[in-house]
């Protein structure tokens, strides 16, 4: 089922000389250090990706299981991040920034579940809701 789309932001500490910008180039983050979530992740592998296109390999400090510890890291200004645009909103933390990527990366988010398997009648209604959603909320 089609949920929603988001896009990649970059999360900077409020210091950062590019924490000004409303949105940043990803090439100009080349020699940043980057605080990401853990390898395999659908973001980690795009992220890669794009910088791979670029031509640069970004400098990984540390990889995490969660949004919220980047997001605490970056605002102790030991790097910076690449999140999904809504988790970073939900996350904020008063000493980050939150910068829109130049070209827009962007991922769709489906929800999936098995064809022939019994669904509860919970998980039937939360689908049946699902589907009167309009698409990228």
């Amino acid at each position: 089922i089609p949920y929603t789309q988001d896009t990649l932001v970059a999360v900077l500490p409020k210091g950062h000389r590019f924490a000004c910008q409303k949105s940043i180039q990803l090439s100009m983050l080349c020699y940043e250090k980057f605080l990401l979530l853990s390898e395999h992740t659908t973001l980690n592998v795009i992220f890669m990706e794009s910088c791979r296109q670029l031509g640069f390999k970004p400098d990984i400090k540390l990889t995490a299981h969660r949004g919220e510890n980047l997001v605490d890291l970056v605002a102790k200004d030991m790097g910076i991040s690449m999140l999904w645009k809504k988790p970073a909103l939900y996350i904020d933390n008063p000493n980050t920034v939150i910068i829109d990527i130049e070209p827009s990366i962007t991922c769709e988010i489906s929800l999936f579940y098995k064809k022939y398997s019994n669904l509860s009648a919970a998980s039937l209604r939360f689908m049946d809701y699902l589907e009167t959603l309009p698409q990228n909320s």
